[in-house]
C-alpha cells in the first residue's frame, strides 16, 4: 500500500496492524498527515470489520477530549473501508511495558497513578456523552509527550447497548465479569478494565491469566477465580483504588471515572 492513494491521501508508511485494520502514516493532498486506518475488501470478515471502523467514526463524532483519539472522517473506496484520525505521535502503552516491566516489577506508583488518572479523564468524558469504550486495553492507550491518549473506539456503544458483533468480541484479560456473560455494557465495565490496566502498570502482569494462557482459561478466570491483591507494600490508597475497581459485582465498584480520576490525581507518594 506504500505509495498508493485513498482518495485524497497518499499512504507513506505502516504504523500497525490490529485485529481489525491497518495504521498507516498518510499525507492529504495538502501536505498535513494523519493516521489512515484500511480495511481491504478482500480481508476476511470484511463487513465486520468496515462497520468497526464506522462505529468507531460514530462514537467518536460524540466526543471532544484531549484524551481521546479522534476520528475525522471515514469512508467506502475502490479498494476498501478507510477511516481518517489525528495522528498521534507516541506510542503503544503495552510496547514501552515490554521494555521497562517483568512480572512482580511494574512501574513506580506515582507513575501508574498518572496514567491512571489520565485514562480516567478519558473515560469520564466519554461516560459523560453516554458512550462506552468497551475494549479498554494496553494496546488502545498510547503513550504520547502529554500523556496517555485513549484510542480504538471500534468497540465502544452506547451505555446499557450490547456490543456490536459479538458477544465476546475484545481481549479476555481486560473485559469485566459481565461483559463476558454477553449482558449491557455500562460505564462500570470500562471501570473494571482500567483496575486490570492499574494492576498490570503496578505489578507488571496481569491480574487474571497468564499472557499464553487460552481465552476460555482466561475468562474463566475473570469471572470466578479470587480477586487478585497488589502486593502490601505499594501504597495503601492504590491498593484499595485498585481493588475497589476489580470488584466483580458492577454495583460495588469504585465509584465513576470522574471520582476515580480525582482520587489518583489527589495521591502523593
Amino acid at each position: 500500500m506504500v505509495g498508493k492513494h485513498i482518495g485524497p491521501y497518499r499512504i507513506e508508511q505502516e504504523l500497525a496492524r490490529g485485529g481489525t485494520a491497518v495504521v498507516y502514516r498518510a499525507l492529504r493532498d495538502d501536505g498535513a498527515a494523519f493516521a489512515l486506518k484500511f480495511v481491504p475488501r478482500e480481508a476476511p470478515d470484511y463487513e465486520v470489520r468496515r462497520e468497526r471502523l464506522r462505529n468507531e467514526a460514530d462514537q467518536s463524532a460524540r466526543l471532544d477530549h484531549p484524551r481521546v483519539a479522534r476520528t475525522l472522517s471515514a469512508g467506502e473506496c475502490e479498494q476498501g473501508f478507510y477511516s481518517v484520525q489525528v495522528l498521534l505521535n507516541g506510542r503503544p502503552l503495552h510496547h514501552v511495558w515490554r521494555e521497562e516491566t517483568r512480572p512482580g516489577a511494574g512501574w513506580p506508583p506515582e507513575r501508574a497513578a498518572m496514567l491512571g488518572a489520565q485514562i480516567a479523564e478519558a473515560l469520564a468524558h466519554m461516560h459523560s456523552r453516554g458512550v462506552v469504550h468497551g475494549d479498554l486495553k494496553p494496546p488502545n492507550v498510547m503513550l504520547c509527550e502529554d500523556g496517555a491518549v485513549v484510542c480504538d473506539l471500534g468497540l465502544a456503544v452506547l451505555a446499557g447497548s450490547p456490543r456490536p458483533h459479538d458477544v465476546l468480541m475484545g481481549s479476555p484479560s481486560y473485559m469485566a465479569p459481565e461483559a463476558t456473560r454477553g449482558e449491557a455494557l455500562t460505564p462500570r465495565a470500562d471501570l473494571w478494565s482500567l483496575g486490570v490496566v492499574l494492576f498490570e502498570a503496578l505489578h507488571g502482569a496481569r491480574p487474571f491469566g497468564l499472557r499464553d494462557d487460552p481465552p476460555d482459561a482466561i475468562l474463566r478466570a475473570v469471572r470466578s477465580a479470587p480477586l487478585p491483591k497488589l502486593p502490601a507494600h505499594q501504597p495503601e490508597p492504590l491498593r484499595l483504588l485498585v481493588e475497589g475497581l476489580l470488584l466483580r459485582s458492577p454495583e460495588l465498584r469504585t465509584g465513576g471515572a470522574e471520582e476515580v480520576a480525582a482520587r489518583l490525581n489527589a495521591m502523593s507518594f
